[in-house]
């Protein structure tokens, strides 16, 4: 992850069962940007919009929260799920 994070980000997808999806855009999301939140930010906008990548976003603008809030908040209204952006 930490010497070419895109295609570790996509190979842990790739890997991921259907039902583990979620979670793997989670802690994808969360040690990408905790590293690199610009490169972080730009591969979750190639996602899509999904509820499972929701969770990608949720833990982005988590991470995003401590740096730049202003760009977290706008990530957090990305959430489709309205459980998971209000807690953003």
């Amino acid at each position: 992850m930490r010497r070419d994070p895109k295609t570790a980000a996509d190979w842990w997808l790739a890997q991921a069962a259907q039902g583990e999806r979620s979670q793997a855009f989670f802690n994808i999301a969360q040690q990408w940007a905790s590293m690199d939140i610009k490169a972080a930010g730009e591969w979750l906008n190639q996602q899509g919009n999904s509820e499972e990548v929701d969770s990608g976003r949720y833990a982005f603008a988590d991470v995003a929260m401590e740096h730049d809030p202003v760009t977290a908040m706008k990530w957090a209204e990305s959430i489709t799920q309205p459980t998971l952006r209000n807690p953003v």
